[in-house]
């Protein structure tokens, strides 16, 4: 239970630019961007920030990786919303992958 209330609905339907794409890839909004809500110039920021960092420009490594990453960075920090899901062939092979790809050494 997150101690600021949620944006209202007005709100939301005011950010879909934001929400949209949230909610296509996730099924859900997450709390911690309906706090943010409050604040839209933070939340187009942390957005604008995570487009950037899974913008996939050439010498970047592959998005399998950058989700794995953060994935195992949540469950380190104990994260409780990790949650088993199913993991695609690509994404289970990558670290195995990319610690014998000639483009780690």
């Amino acid at each position: 239970m997150s101690r600021v209330k949620p944006v209202d609905q007005d709100a939301i339907a005011a950010l879909d630019d934001l929400f949209a794409p949230v909610v296509e890839r996730m099924g859900f909004i997450p709390l911690s961007q309906l706090v943010m809500a409050h604040k839209p110039a933070l939340l187009r920021a942390l957005t604008d920030l995570g487009k950037a960092v899974y913008s996939q420009d050439e010498g970047s490594i592959p998005f399998a990786l950058k989700s794995l990453i953060g994935n195992m960075a949540s469950r380190s920090a104990g994260c409780p919303m990790q949650r088993p899901r199913p993991i695609s062939p690509n994404c289970a092979n990558i670290s195995r992958n990319y610690r014998s790809s000639k483009s780690c050494r």
